[in-house]
């Protein structure tokens, strides 16, 4: 996995099948050394949210869905059309599904959190096994209210 950031906000989380070679040049900072510690956290089980300053610029309804995205809480789930709904624009299903594709923050922004209709896996940019791999985490240490 890897991270990519500005000198204030973290910009994109590389999933290991999407990494891509390029000329970065890879330099520690505080964000993503606390980025990592906050990664390392969550897949511990000890942490459910993230304090890392975000920054994505896109279309409005991109940006809507990834602020909603962020909403959803940890160890739950809802559905492309709920959150087709939630953004207001009920019909847009696909274009969600496809904003969720194209989050630049996967895990910090939990679009793994969302399901087809049917409650189905579908769609994941880290491919479905790590879909399942992160919801059954969050639901092993999701504590019961």
């Amino acid at each position: 996995m890897g991270l990519k950031s500005t000198q204030s906000h973290l910009t994109q989380v590389l999933l290991p099948n999407t990494f891509c070679v390029d000329n970065t040049v890879v330099r520690e900072t505080s964000l993503l050394n606390l980025a990592k510690q906050q990664l390392l956290d969550y897949f511990k089980g000890a942490r459910t949210s993230f304090t890392i300053p975000l920054s994505f610029e896109q279309s409005s309804f991109f940006t809507a869905t990834l602020n909603y995205l962020q909403t959803i809480p940890y160890g739950t789930t809802i559905s492309y059309k709920t959150l087709a709904i939630a953004v207001h624009h009920p019909r847009a299903v696909r274009a969600v599904g496809c904003a969720c594709n194209k989050n630049p923050l996967p895990i910090f922004i939990p679009c793994h959190r969302v399901l087809g209709s049917d409650g189905r896996l579908t769609g994941y940019r880290g491919g479905l096994y790590a879909k399942r791999y992160l919801l059954e985490l969050e639901k092993a240490h999701c504590t019961p209210k």
